[in-house]
């Protein structure tokens, strides 16, 4: 997956480098999912533009971006015995 820097001007629009722009010039919305500091950019096609109609289709829709989301994740996530660990590894240092 290429890697390219954006543009973000004073008045918060977003500029794409000109590959981007080029390969999205005919998509009319984005999905734009964040959290902490990851950000993904998601191409919708005009069948996924129609909002959900029901509070339990946007959560489905949800679980299924975040499933797809994790599946590109290539670290696993840690376990609560290894937070755990964590935590106590840290108190000890600092006492």
């Amino acid at each position: 997956m290429p890697v390219k820097i954006a543009q973000i001007s004073p008045e918060g629009t977003l500029v794409l480098p000109d590959e981007l722009r080029e390969r999205l010039k005919d998509t009319a919305e984005l999905a734009i999912l964040w959290d902490e500091d990851l950000i993904v950019m998601k191409p919708l096609m005009e069948e996924q533009t129609a909002q959900p109609t029901s509070a339990q289709d946007k959560i489905t829709r949800l679980f299924d971006i975040a499933d797809r989301l994790a599946s590109l994740n290539e670290i696993a996530p840690l376990t609560e015995d290894e937070i755990q660990a964590e935590i106590e590894a840290y108190q000890a240092e600092k006492k």
